[in-house]
């Protein structure tokens, strides 16, 4: 069972989890608004006269200070890569995303990974990136003959994204190959034994479909586990983030836009529109609007709307927007405290004052933030009355994360009758609060329950393993489990194809965002699957000339 407790702390000792919701709320219809947006300097200690900010965060000093005292790192040594790795990662990364075609960015990563292959010839993943440039044209011509070569020669070596794209290829036809089942499934489970999150819900979607394999939901199981367990565990690192939502609450494909015959139709709009809106806010924001503030804190801390992650900055406006007496900007810095993100250093003191006078608004966060700080004894004595008390109250407001870890609780039997009194929580362990005394097993299930509706993905995945092992007194039903694991796994960085596809649609790169879309959709992502017909169906002379040119592509 995955409690999560301890995973979102990186290297601090403050596990609070930096559960803050990552959705842009529309300003309130009577915002609040000062004449002028106050300096950080001036919000802090607004904040310091109200007893808030009891914490010295914007004292560069202290960091050096800290650093300077830290001494040598006890971390594991690893050699440095070498300049044809570094070269290699650069020009992955500008591979990455959607940009113009033949944009000078592109064009020089192509470049750069030619020099890699020169340096090290025996690079299989800089054959691969080459490979799919080929395959979609960026920063190069498009040329499949030459993307297919890079591949085989790539899996030769034993790569497993080369693998992923040759049964790809043969599963469909792609650039001429022999469309073979049995020569996808190989390839397919290759790339997934490789570690490939794509192939490896590939071949999940083909044993739940008995596609080209024996029909097996323990098997389907088995493959989407993996990626569903990435999903999970990135959810609970410290800051981790996913565009488009909170830690616990990623998106991945399930966000990405069905076409039709009205959203096909000017696939740059919704980018346009989120720049306008975040612009707006920003504005608003600088204009001393509390509200906005709050909401471009959100916008930087997860990096959403088009805006780049920036805790620092976030911390800014959350600030200035604290001190105009916001809540939800109030619990939002209580976190960064709690957690020493976007601070200089963590400070539970400041986290409690924060969290205490958002509480006292009726701010959910807030109140689930100083019933986990009641609950590991963070700043204060470990208080397990009141730490179920505030976790149920935002539990009962909306907040996932509380749903999420009031269903843990329960599920242990934390707070049965029988559980550790108040007057002797001194005595116990510090881990006391983890050993059962009376569970109950229908409010475990209904908080887990609550909680994964909102997409918190440690509560789906916990979901799912109760359902596949009949835990918490369930019957034990694989199919639903292996559903459970497909849309977490759906909601990794690997299905960022969708939105890629829908990029290279905007721009006029047809193909590209045809191949973008069914390799996704060759992963049993439904969306892409939809995306992908809806292009095919409405495909122009450009689709059967670049099939013709493939007539004398021989298979592998």
């Amino acid at each position: 069972e995955r409690s999560g407790r301890g995973r979102s702390m990186g290297w601090t000792r403050h596990p609070v989890r930096f559960a803050l919701a990552a959705s842009l709320l529309l300003l309130l219809a009577a915002p609040r608004a000062c004449d002028a947006a106050i300096s950080l300097k001036a919000a802090e200690n607004k904040l310091r006269e109200q007893g808030l900010l009891l914490h010295a965060s914007d004292s560069s000093g202290s960091r050096r200070a800290r650093d300077a005292d830290a001494g040598p790192s006890t971390a594991t040594e690893h050699p440095p890569p070498s300049p044809a790795e570094l070269k290699f990662r650069a020009a992955r990364d500008a591979l990455e995303g959607s940009a113009a075609r033949f944009s000078r960015r592109k064009a020089h990563a192509v470049r750069a990974l030619r020099e890699v292959l020169a340096l090290e010839p025996r690079h299989r993943e800089a054959m691969t990136c080459l490979g799919r440039a080929y395959q979609t044209g960026e920063g190069v011509e498009q040329d499949d003959a030459e993307a297919l070569r890079l591949f085989r020669e790539a899996a030769a070596l034993g790569d497993p994204g080369a693998h992923e794209e040759l049964g790809f290829a043969h599963s469909v036809g792609w650039g001429g190959v022999e469309q073979s089942t049995a020569k996808a499934v190989l390839h397919q489970y290759f790339a997934a034994m490789g570690g490939a999150p794509l192939a490896q819900m590939a071949m999940g979607w083909r044993h739940l479909r008995g596609a080209g394999v024996p029909e097996s939901c323990q098997s389907a199981v088995l493959y989407y586990d993996p990626p569903a367990s990435l999903v999970a565990d990135s959810t609970n690192t410290k800051g981790a983030s996913f565009t488009g939502g909170g830690p616990n609450s990623v998106n991945g494909a399930n966000g990405a836009i069905r076409l039709t015959a009205e959203t096909s139709t000017g696939f740059d709009g919704a980018a346009r529109r989120d720049a306008d809106v975040a612009q707006y806010y920003k504005y608003s924001a600088d204009m001393g609007n509390a509200d906005a503030a709050s909401a471009v804190g959100r916008l930087l801390t997860f990096g959403s709307r088009g805006v780049k992650q920036d805790a620092r900055t976030a911390y800014k406006y959350f600030t200035q927007a604290a001190a105009a007496g916001d809540a939800d900007a109030m619990a939002h810095l209580g976190h960064m405290f709690a957690n020493g993100i976007g601070v200089n250093e963590p400070s539970n003191e400041t986290a409690l004052a924060l969290f205490r006078a958002a509480v006292d608004k009726g701010n959910a966060r807030a109140a689930y933030g100083l019933g986990y700080m009641h609950l590991g004894g963070f700043g204060v004595d470990r208080d397990l009355t009141k730490a179920f008390e505030h976790i149920t109250n935002a539990a009962e407001a909306g907040s996932p994360e509380a749903q999420f870890h009031l269903g843990a609780l329960y599920a242990r039997g934390v707070f049965g009758k029988d559980a550790p009194k108040e007057e002797n929580a001194e005595k116990e362990s510090e881990n006391a609060y983890a050993r059962p005394s009376k569970r109950d097993h229908a409010k475990a299930f209904y908080n887990f329950n609550l909680a994964a509706a909102q997409g918190h993905a440690t509560a789906t995945y916990n979901l799912a393993i109760m359902q596949l092992s009949g835990s918490l007194g369930l019957p034990q039903t694989c199919k639903a489990a292996a559903l459970l694991l497909k849309g977490l796994a759906e909601r990794g960085a690997w299905t960022a194809g969708v939105e890629e596809a829908r990029g290279a649609l905007a721009a006029g790169r047809k193909r590209a965002g045809l191949v973008k879309y069914m390799k996704v959709a060759e992963a049993g992502v439904e969306v892409a699957q939809a995306n992908a017909a809806f292009v095919l169906d409405r495909a122009e002379p450009w689709y059967e000339e670049s099939t013709d040119d493939d007539d004398d592509e021989t298979s592998d």
